[in-house]
């Protein structure tokens, strides 16, 4: 996988995987070659996933094709999770918005935790702050990232990405644009607003080809066995369907 550093330009499970990254179907989950899984993807549908009981998923097989396909049907997109995580999490439910205008949660089967989520373009939270599953996009100025989040006027609301989360805008193989974070301690006086994770998380923005939901994010808790690098190869599996 590719890495371009901070240059000029970022939000759609770990809810992860993913993990580090959605709302009513079933999402349906293959398997490519013998299945097996990458990493600890524990991820919530709110702002910032708080702290879970650690799974454990025991050593992760890296080889690629051990690994289990998931497809993301509403979005197009699919992505691959090593077996030792697949047999945790179980199928992926994918729960549509009953709107138009909502977010599409995708969901363990088994640990009812979503791994990856996605929003519609315009939807405006109600009733709390904007979050890191609620981004429309990111971007890259002045070698400063930024989110994008929807505001009920329509005007584009670009969030600075903190520093300390050491934003990196990552494009695999298969030419799938993300923004990487890391989760840290942010000053809130500096950076009030998200995109940001508690640390000891990994989390994703994805872009994707879909008009009305233009981005997924997925977030993962980082252990001894779900570690950076099980993340990374995890990204580097995305790919479009559509």
């Amino acid at each position: 996988m590719k890495i371009k550093k901070q240059q000029v330009i970022i939000y759609s499970i770990f809810g992860a995987v993913l993990l580090a990254l959605v709302v009513g179907v079933v999402a349906w989950h293959s398997e490519k070659k013998a299945p097996e899984q990458a990493t600890k993807v524990i991820v919530s549908p709110t702002v910032t996933p708080e702290p879970t009981k650690e799974v454990d998923y025991g050593t992760i097989d890296m080889d690629e094709s051990h690994w289990v396909t998931y497809q993301l049907k509403t979005i197009g997109m699919e992505f691959k999770l090593p077996k030792e995580v697949s047999k945790k999490l179980g199928n992926i439910q994918e729960k549509l918005p009953q709107e138009s205008n909502g977010k599409v949660y995708y969901v363990s089967s088994i640990l009812h935790q979503t791994f990856i989520e996605s929003t519609s373009k315009g939807y405006i939270p109600g009733g709390r702050s904007y979050g890191f599953g609620d981004m429309e996009g990111y971007f890259i100025q002045d070698s400063k990232y930024y989110t994008v989040a929807p505001t009920s006027d329509g005007v584009q609301k670009n969030i600075e990405v903190a520093p300390q989360t050491k934003p990196t805008e990552v494009i695999n193989v298969n030419q799938v644009h993300m923004l990487k974070i890391h989760g840290a301690h942010i000053d809130n006086s500096s950076y009030p607003y998200p995109p940001y994770l508690n640390a000891g998380y990994l989390g994703a923005i994805v872009r994707t080809h879909n008009g009305t939901y233009p981005t997924i994010t997925l977030y993962m808790q980082q252990t001894q066995n779900t570690t950076e690098g099980v993340f990374d190869k995890i990204l580097s599996t995305f790919r479009f369907t559509q």
